[in-house]
């Protein structure tokens, strides 16, 4: 004769049961709900992080156009951008002048290097520097260029409207605006063209000599 529960057993073992299964859904609810209390915080602390690190990029300062007269040719273009460069180099150097403006030899070269250097000196020992206006009229137009061997002779014309002013109270030196029709030499040297020698044919006040 088997043993029957009887319904009084049935009905405890039933609760039992769903007891323990509610408490096993109870249990992965709270976790599930942990989980995304934890991560949150932490993605709106990495949003605000970046947005609040963000900066707006400072202006560019101003700088002479460089201009080409005519179609050159690719060597002929050549020299002309390792004329160019002096002449940026140049700037940059009037800008935050040192005693020792080394960066200089990287597109002048003998005579002219010596005087590139000098005049820069000279800034610095003046508490001197140099700035483009916000709407300059600065420009570079290499007019000829003609190439014999490793040197190349170079007929430019310049309007340089840059300000000389004295650090650090910004009182004005000199603002005049001259144009110049010049003759330049330059050499090239272990795969650059380096600024030589440079002679100034006709100069002007204003902008009339490039005109």
């Amino acid at each position: 004769m088997r043993c029957q529960p009887s319904k009084e057993h049935r009905v405890v073992v039933v609760l039992m049961l769903a007891v323990i299964v509610l408490a096993g859904c109870s249990q992965s609810s709270k976790s599930q709900r942990t989980a995304r209390v934890t991560v949150a915080p932490t993605t709106a602390s990495s949003t605000t992080d970046a947005s609040t690190s963000t900066t707006a990029p400072k202006p560019a300062s101003p700088r002479p156009k460089l201009i080409l007269a005519h179609k050159f040719t690719a060597a002929q273009r050549q020299v002309a951008q390792g004329y160019f460069a002096a002449v940026r180099a140049h700037l940059r150097a009037s800008e935050h002048p040192t005693r020792h403006p080394s960066e200089l030899a990287l597109t002048y070269s003998g005579a002219m290097l010596n005087a590139a250097r000098a005049d820069i000196a000279r800034l610095a020992q003046d508490h001197h520097a140099v700035r483009l206006p916000a709407k300059t009229k600065s420009l570079v137009r290499v007019d000829g260029v003609r190439i014999n061997g490793l040197t190349a002779v170079v007929d430019v014309c310049t309007v340089d409207d840059a300000i000389v002013y004295e650090q650090p109270v910004g009182s004005i030196v000199d603002s005049d605006v001259v144009s110049h029709k010049r003759r330049a030499t330059l050499r090239l040297t272990a795969g650059h063209w380096k600024l030589l020698f440079r002679s100034s044919k006709v100069k002007q006040e204003g902008v009339g000599a490039c005109g």
